[in-house]
């Protein structure tokens, strides 16, 4: 397999507006025109949050460029929130900040990056993940998973969710989800090499991949790394395409949780 880690983190302008702000203003203004169209009440506002499953991940680089990704709340505690995300959203990127759709913005104060990652190593795209502490959010609706919970170990499990689009926070769109034999690296052993169907952009790198019958219920299963192709499947004009993911496996929780716990001692 090819892999491309870089295609899952956007580079962004400062002050640029994400697609987040303009499907706000239509989906508000589609409401109102149904409403006058049909003669009918419609219910504009809800007193209950909207739920969100994930955050923005944005990091200035040493040239002054920002870099998008995401991430999932994995713990908390009374005054910081703890996150889940990508290695290489991180790496040789020092001011980062964690916000949602336009209610808080947090900075990041400490990190650690899996022990296991090396970018130069094809292999170790199984451990691109990271974690962050940053001050608890104040977003209502904000999910804060149970990292305990996680059930990626599970290979019988046949479609996750991520959010629909680049700007969204929610997860909604089902991905089918495809466990390949392929060997990594080329001459090692054979490995289930886990991928999805689902077409992401760049900047949904560190979207957690979830299950559940609903928004409120919804378990970790993963997180999208990325995307890659094989050289072995075609679709008439070049290698076919699928995303990446990290399955969150009993083993690799207890990597994750052991980071977390060094970054409450010592950020």
């Amino acid at each position: 397999p090819e892999t491309r880690a870089e295609d899952a983190v956007q580079g962004l302008r400062p002050g640029k507006r994400g697609i987040g702000h303009a499907v706000a203003r239509y989906s508000a203004a589609a409401s109102v025109a149904a409403a006058l169209l049909c003669g009918c009440a419609t219910q504009l506002r809800s007193d209950a949050p909207p739920i969100i499953h994930t955050l923005f991940l944005t990091c200035e680089s040493g040239d002054g460029s920002l870099w998008q990704s995401r991430l999932s709340v994995v713990e908390s505690d009374d005054t910081h929130d703890y996150g889940l995300a990508t290695a290489h959203g991180l790496m040789d990127r020092s001011d980062c900040t964690v916000s949602d759709d336009g209610h808080d913005r947090q900075q990041v104060v400490g990190r650690r990056l899996s022990p296991d990652f090396d970018p130069d190593i094809p292999e170790s795209v199984f451990e691109d993940w990271a974690v962050i502490k940053f001050e608890r959010m104040s977003r209502p609706g904000l999910v804060r998973f149970d990292l305990s919970d996680a059930v990626g170990g599970d290979e019988t499990i046949t479609t996750a969710y991520i959010p629909k689009g680049r700007g969204l926070l929610v997860n909604q769109k089902p991905c089918p989800i495809n466990y390949r034999d392929v060997r990594v690296p080329p001459l090692g052993e054979l490995t289930a090499y886990p991928t999805h169907a689902c077409r992401t952009q760049g900047g949904q790198s560190g979207t957690p991949m979830t299950v559940g019958d609903t928004s409120e219920t919804q378990r970790l299963f993963g997180m999208n790394t990325g995307r890659t192709f094989f050289y072995a499947e075609w679709n008439g004009q070049g290698p076919r395409w699928y995303g990446r993911f990290i399955p969150l496996t009993p083993k690799r929780v207890g990597a994750i949780q052991r980071e977390i716990d060094r970054l409450k001692v010592k950020p």
